[in-house]
């Protein structure tokens, strides 16, 4: 069987289009996104750009805080990080990875509060998922999972084997 990433990402994306559009009509706000970059990764650059573009089709307002490495002490992030947890019109934050050399990933990720944290990155996320609780899981391997789902791919029963050591889709 030949999974069709593309079919099922087409079935999700139209159905956020949905519920955000019913959200907007019943008089609430969209939801906003915070994108958090450091530096100037090309590679990222091009990630941050689909993710705001994919923001846009959905409906979703976006923010893109971004600092040069040169200009950006570790505390200017966090405290700005901080200040967006406390944004009452702030629904997500995600800090693009990788960070520039030199900066601490797990320090700068956990200043998200774990509710925001549309990446599911947060060692609170992390707990959460390890334990079974609710909480925002690592989007590549949700994807998965969601993917699995729409085939009807049971995977409760099945061993599964995932290579890799990231957070973001390995542990």
């Amino acid at each position: 069987m030949i999974l069709d990433g593309k079919v099922v990402a087409a079935s999700i994306k139209q159905r956020l289009k949905e519920e955000i559009e019913a959200q907007v009509t019943q008089g609430k706000r969209a939801p906003h996104l915070v994108i958090v970059t450091v530096g100037d990764d090309p590679a990222s650059a091009v990630y941050v750009r689909n993710k705001m573009k994919m923001c846009d089709e959905l409906g979703i307002k976006v923010t893109h805080a971004q600092w040069t490495k040169e200009y950006c002490p570790a505390e200017e992030i966090k405290a700005n990080i901080r200040a967006f947890n406390g944004a009452p019109l702030v629904d997500g934050i995600m800090v693009q990875l990788p960070l520039p050399e030199g900066f601490d990933e797990r320090d700068i990720i956990d200043t998200i509060d774990p509710d925001k944290d549309v990446d599911g990155l947060t060692t609170t996320n992390i707990g959460r998922l390890r334990s079974g609780q609710p909480g925002f899981k690592p989007c590549t391997a949700k994807g998965i999972i969601d993917m699995c789902r729409y085939y009807n791919i049971e995977l409760d029963t099945r061993d599964v084997v995932i290579v890799g050591r990231s957070n973001i889709v390995g542990k």
